[in-house]
């Protein structure tokens, strides 16, 4: 098949008039490399340089029949029957680099989704409705979610509804902008659903209940020591499970832990020199007791190294296995809500990722100004540590009613 994704317009003479002609880089996907695969197209327009057909000028023109040229090549159009349409897109945003490996694969979720129920409709790009969208999110809440330990009869969440809308928008978006569809967005017009307003009682572990925390952790994890420490520092640093996992011995410098490196994990293992945001990109103070934890880690490993000899592996992450390979962020989640299923004390809402939000509040609840604190926790917006992550004990609350009596009462 023969694609085309960029050309340009340029200028030719022809008896010493100038005109545009376009030139299309076009690509023959048959071939998968080598001579032949690369070859460009020119098209005259007759259009001459500088000059207007009627009150547009013939360069505006040129690029209007460039822009068609290349949409000729394209896979995808007006006619495509939409479920493919979906699977081309998601080629299309694929083969450009367009969006990161880890957010392609949530994409393959919410695009199967899709897929799954416009299949059998065999409606082209061009006949989707408004209509059709919303019977399509009204199944959503009927469709069942399976996995390997349950089935929920209650249908998707709404957080998951929404994205899949979301992306809807971006499918069609894209046929708009590509000229494959003429016209208003069909999605543009569907209702997503609210986002529910996060609960003060979203479960954290506060500050009384840290020795319960770290008990549980002794307790349960002595075939894994490594994961004692991992929790701490993930704690301490109000981490995310990839930051956590990502954390590498290089990364220890001038007294500081920098979060740089991730480690994520969907269907494959994705390593990447980015963080979740620029925000995310940080350097936190090393203090006495973390270098302490940092230095058991290093002893562990020297001794599992002696213990294995040639079949340790090695590499530069702080968080093993005994091994050597490093530690998974499933690995971690899962460990983690093992401890916490397990143990008599603490919430058992509580997930990994709840360290961070526990990391918050515990300064936070301390006094330590919110912009300090979303320094230390990496958030882009101050916003998101004030009003997801920062939780409010009961004490704290109380102390805010006193002040309020005082005011009122005495």
């Amino acid at each position: 098949m023969l694609t085309c994704n960029t050309g340009q317009v340029e200028v030719q003479s022809k008896k010493g008039v100038q005109y545009y002609r376009l030139r299309l880089c076009i690509v023959d996907d048959s071939i998968k490399s080598g001579k032949g695969r690369y070859k460009n197209k020119y098209i005259n327009t007759d259009l001459i340089v500088g000059g207007k057909t009627g009150r547009i000028k013939n360069e505006r023109l040129a690029e209007e029949m460039l822009t068609k040229a290349i949409r000729e090549y394209s896979p995808i159009g007006a006619n495509t029957n939409f479920a493919e349409y979906c699977k081309v897109w998601k080629e299309e945003k694929d083969k450009g680099h367009e969006i990161r490996k880890i957010t392609s694969e949530t994409y393959d979720y919410k695009l199967g989704r899709i897929i799954s129920y416009f299949s059998d409709k065999k409606m082209t790009v061009n006949d989707i409705t408004t209509s059709d969208l919303n019977a399509f999110k009204d199944s959503l809440y009927k469709t069942k979610k399976t996995s390997s330990a349950q089935v929920n009869d209650k249908g998707l969440s709404d957080r998951t509804i929404r994205d899949i809308l979301v992306l809807l928008k971006s499918i069609f978006k894209y046929a708009i902008d590509n000229g494959h569809l003429i016209g208003h967005n069909p999605a543009a017009a569907v209702k997503l659903p609210k986002k529910v307003k996060k609960s003060d009682d979203l479960p954290y572990i506060g500050e009384d209940e840290i020795a319960d925390f770290r008990h549980e952790l002794e307790l349960q994890c002595q075939d894994h020591p490594f994961l004692i420490y991992a929790f701490m520092i993930a704690l301490f640093y109000g981490l995310r499970r990839e930051e956590l996992c990502g954390l590498r011995w290089s990364a220890i410098r001038n007294g500081d832990l920098h979060i740089e490196h991730t480690v994520v994990k969907l269907k494959t293992t994705v390593v990447s020199d980015k963080t979740k945001t620029t925000a995310s990109n940080r350097s936190c103070a090393i203090l006495p007791e973390t270098q302490e934890i940092f230095d058991k880690v290093k002893a562990l490993q020297n001794i599992y190294k002696r213990v294995h000899g040639n079949t340790y592996q090695e590499s530069d992450y702080i968080f093993t296995f005994e091994d050597g390979h490093p530690m998974s962020p499933d690995y971690a989640s899962k460990r983690f809500k093992k401890i916490i299923n397990n143990s008599a004390n603490l919430d058992k809402r509580l997930h990994l990722h709840d360290l961070r939000a526990s990391c918050v509040s515990i300064l936070v609840n301390r006094g330590v100004n919110f912009k300090d604190v979303q320094k230390w926790v990496g958030h882009e917006d101050i916003r998101t540590t004030m009003d997801i992550y920062a939780r409010t004990t009961r004490k704290r609350q109380y102390e805010t009613g006193q002040e309020m009596a005082k005011a009122l009462f005495a």
